[in-house]
C-alpha cells in the first residue's frame, strides 16, 4: 500500500491566505455598508428638506391668494407681503435655520427661479447687487426686502417700504449720533410780515411757525 505525502504547511499556507481574502473581502463589505448607509440618511434628509420648503411655499402662495381674493389687499401689497415671506424662506435656508441647516442653500435658488425679480437673495437695493457689494459707510436707501447676517441669525430690511441707512458719528460731547453732512451750505430764511395791528400779526405767528417748518423739513430732506 503506497500513501502520498501531504504538504501541511503549504495547506496551512494556503487555508491563511484564503482567510486574509474572507477578512479583506468582509471589510469591504462592512464600509460598503456604511457608505450606502449614510447616502440614504443623505437622501432622506434631504427629501425631507425638499418637502418641508414646498409645504412652506405652499403656505405662502396660499396666504397670499386668500388676501388678494378674499381679503381684497391690493396686488401690489400682496406681492410686498409675499417677497416678505419668501425672503424669510430663503434666508433659513441659506443661514442654516431651516431644515438640515447650514447645506446648499437650495431654496433661495428655486425661489429665484420661480419669482424672477420679484424675489433674490441678491435683489435690486440689497447689499449684493449686480455681482457687487454695495458699500453703505455714507449712507443709502434700501428700495426692496433686503437680507443681512447679523449676530444669532439674519436680520429683514426695507420689507415695508423704503428704508435709510444712516451713519454713525460722536459729536463733540462724545455721544455716538447721526452724522450730518459736514460743510453744509448754510441759508437764511426770510419772511416779510405785514399787519396792520398787533391782533393781526399774533394770528400770523401760527402761519409762520408752519411755514418755517416746511421750509426745516425740505432742507433736512436734501441733506
Amino acid at each position: 500500500m503506497e500513501f502520498e505525502s501531504v504538504d501541511v504547511g503549504g495547506l496551512s499556507s494556503d487555508l491563511r491566505g484564503l482567510r486574509a481574502e474572507f477578512d479583506a473581502a468582509t471589510s469591504a463589505s462592512g464600509r460598503l455598508g456604511k457608505e450606502a448607509k449614510s447616502a440614504f440618511a443623505n437622501i432622506t434628509r434631504e427629501g425631507d428638506r425638499a418637502s418641508k420648503m414646498g409645504q412652506d411655499l405652499q403656505r405662502a402662495l396660499g396666504s397670499a391668494f386668500d388676501d388678494l381674493v378674499v381679503g381684497g389687499r391690493s396686488l401690489q401689497d400682496v406681492l410686498k407681503s409675499l417677497a416678505v415671506d419668501l425672503a424669510k424662506l430663503a434666508a433659513q435656508d441659506i443661514f442654516g435655520t431651516g431644515v438640515g441647516g447650514g447645506q446648499s442653500g437650495s431654496t433661495g435658488s428655486v425661489l429665484g427661479d420661480l419669482f424672477g425679480s420679484v424675489l433674490t437673495p441678491n435683489a435690486n437695493g440689497n447689499v449684493f447687487a449686480h455681482g457687487r457689494i454695495q458699500a453703505f459707510a455714507k449712507g443709502g436707501v434700501l428700495s426692496n426686502p433686503t437680507l443681512f447676517p447679523m449676530q444669532g441669525g439674519v436680520g429683514l430690511a426695507g420689507e415695508a417700504g423704503a428704508e435709510a441707512i444712516l451713519p454713525l458719528a460722536r459729536g463733540p460731547d462724545g455721544k455716538l449720533g447721526v452724522a450730518s453732512q459736514r460743510n453744509a451750505q448754510a441759508f437764511n430764511i426770510t419772511f416779510n410780515v405785514t399787519a396792520t395791528d398787533a391782533a393781526s400779526f399774533k394770528r400770523s405767528e401760527s402761519q409762520i411757525a408752519a411755514m418755517l417748518q416746511r421750509s426745516v423739513s425740505r432742507g433736512t430732506r436734501n441733506l
